[in-house]
C-alpha cells in the first residue's frame, strides 16, 4: 500500500489540485474499479523541465486546463503533479501528455511519465512506480515517455 503522508498542497488553496493522501486514496479506488470492471487507468506524472525542484503550484493551473473533464490531478510533492486518467487507455494518456508538454506558453517546459493499469502495472503503488520511472527518463528532447507494457511492448 501507498504509505501515507504529510499535505503537499492544500486542495482548498488551489482548486481542483488534490493533496497527497486523497490523490492516493482516489488511484486506489480508481484502480479497484478498473480490476473490476476490466478496463484501463492512466497516469501521467508532470514535472518542469527548466527546474526539477520546481514548485507545481506555479504550473498547476496550467495542467488542470489541459486534461479531461473528470480527470483528477494531485501533488504528490512540491514539484511533480499527477493526473488520473481513468478509463485511458495507454495511446490517451499518452496523447494527453503530450498535450501537456506542447501548451503554448514559453514558461514552463514540462515533462511527462505516463503508464497504465493493468498493461505497464497491476497495482496502485506499481502504476505510481511506472509513471514516475517514466517521467525520469524524459528530457527537453523527448519530453513525453510511457512506461513499457508488463508484456514488453
Amino acid at each position: 500500500m501507498i504509505k501515507p503522508s504529510e499535505p503537499l498542497v492544500d486542495a482548498d488553496a488551489h482548486a481542483g489540485v488534490l493533496s497527497r493522501d486523497p490523490f492516493v486514496a482516489e488511484l486506489e479506488r480508481a484502480v479497484g474499479r478498473a480490476r473490476a470492471a476490466g478496463t484501463p487507468t492512466s497516469l501521467v506524472v508532470v514535472r518542469s523541465a527548466d527546474h526539477p525542484k520546481s514548485a507545481a503550484h506555479h504550473w498547476a493551473a496550467l495542467v488542470l486546463g489541459l486534461v479531461r473533464p473528470g480527470d483528477r490531478v494531485g501533488a504528490l510533492g512540491p514539484s511533480e503533479l499527477v493526473v488520473l486518467l481513468e478509463g485511458a487507455s495507454r495511446e490517451a494518456a499518452g496523447e494527453i501528455a503530450l498535450l501537456i508538454v506542447t501548451h503554448d506558453l514559453d514558461d514552463p517546459p514540462l515533462l511527462c511519465g505516463a503508464a497504465t493499469f493493468p498493461e505497464a502495472a497491476g497495482s496502485a503503488d506499481s502504476l505510481l512506480e511506472a509513471a514516475r520511472s517514466a517521467a525520469a527518463e524524459t528530457k527537453l528532447e523527448a519530453p513525453v515517455a510511457v512506461a513499457p507494457s508488463l508484456a514488453g511492448g
